[in-house]
């Protein structure tokens, strides 16, 4: 007969194996399948090659579920151990954990005595800009304007007046402001680039506008047809270098650009079409002109500071300079007063002859 104890002992046997089997089946999901993390000295760390996880904070790999609070816990005290055991030339924070925002570099401090510095002062070297300003004015009593008589009798451009047009010789205010003066810095100024914003010549009511204008040599110029009617372009350079040109310039059609390479005044625009058009440019080499408004007054700015010859210019009343210096000190308005009577009236006369016969 079997004895019984025989039987309990292979049944414990059978249950220390199996517990054998499950706790070994335990350790082996426990430090198998796990994340093996190892610190480096170097103060980063790698994930096994079963489990990729990106460089982020603990508290993002919490999140995620990458790795239990435990296991970050683990982690955090390995890594602060082996900070502690680097050297102090490299025991900085490691950029996985690093959540700090990067300090700005300290300024440097400014010099005492900066003309000891070696340092040298940009804005010592940079020329004063300043501005001219002034009015125009007219002595004498010019002749009278004429009256257009066939923009009046045109079937479509009197339609666009209410009342007669008049030639525009001289512009002048009830207090003898004189308009369409052309001021410029005649000597002195060195050449510039050219501005990059265009002028703008129109055509309204069968009129050029403005009737006198500036342009630096190079800078765009827009011509445009604002009126229902045709109209041509002839532009006569009186200098070499600027060419000559005459198009058509349909009613409220496309723009028509040009440019002028040579400084030349009163450069003539003219429409044949209709033979009282005219309009005048001056080109310059430099951006520092201005023209006068209907009260006289101009303004050039952005001089740079130096010894200046200023001009001012009228179609009809002649020249007038002014030596003027730039930056030492403010400058008092300019007043040019030009006198129509003598010579002044003879150089009006003598220019009446010579250019448009309205």
């Amino acid at each position: 007969m079997k004895d019984p104890n025989d039987s309990n002992l292979l049944v414990n046997r059978l249950i220390l194996l199996v517990l054998t089997l499950i706790l070994g089946c335990l350790a082996y999901l426990v430090f198998e399948k796990r994340e093996v993390v190892r610190v480096r000295a170097d103060k980063t760390f790698t994930i096994s090659e079963e489990i990729a996880v990106p460089s982020q904070t603990a508290d993002a790999l919490v999140e995620t579920q990458l790795f239990s609070k435990s296991a970050v816990n683990v982690l955090s005290n390995r890594l602060a151990q082996a900070r502690r055991s680097l050297p102090t030339a490299i025991s900085q924070p490691s950029p996985v954990f690093n959540t700090e925002e990067p300090k700005e570099p300290a300024k440097p401090t400014s010099v005492a005595n900066p003309k000891t510095s070696s340092q040298t002062d940009a804005t010592a070297t940079e020329p004063l800009l300043g501005f001219v300003s002034g009015r125009a004015f007219l002595h004498g009593v010019p002749p009278p304007e004429k009256v257009i008589a066939p923009l009046g009798s045109d079937p479509i451009c009197g339609k666009l007046h209410s009342e007669p047009v008049t030639t525009r010789f001289f512009v002048v205010s009830n207090d003898g402001a004189l308009a369409d003066v052309f001021i410029y810095i005649k000597a002195g100024a060195e050449s510039a680039p050219s501005v990059s914003a265009p002028a703008m010549l129109d055509q309204v009511g069968c009129e050029y506008q403005p009737y006198i204008f500036g342009l630096q040599t190079g800078q765009k110029l827009i011509i445009k047809n604002s009126d229902p009617t045709i109209h041509n372009i002839h532009i006569t350079p009186k200098l070499g270098g600027n060419v000559e040109s005459n198009q058509a310039l349909l009613p409220n059609g496309q723009a028509l650009p040009k440019s002028f390479g040579v400084p030349e005044l009163f450069m003539t625009f003219k429409c044949e079409v209709h033979p009282w058009m005219f309009a005048y440019a001056c080109v310059v080499e430099h951006p520092y002109f201005a023209v006068t408004g209907r009260d006289g007054s101009f303004v050039i700015s952005n001089l740079p500071s130096g010894k200046y010859t200023l001009a001012a210019i009228h179609r009809k009343a002649g020249e007038l300079t002014r030596e003027i210096v730039v930056g030492e000190g403010p400058l008092e308005p300019i007043i040019f007063r030009f006198e129509l009577s003598g010579a002044g009236k003879q150089i009006a006369d003598s220019q009446s002859a010579r250019r448009d016969s309205f």
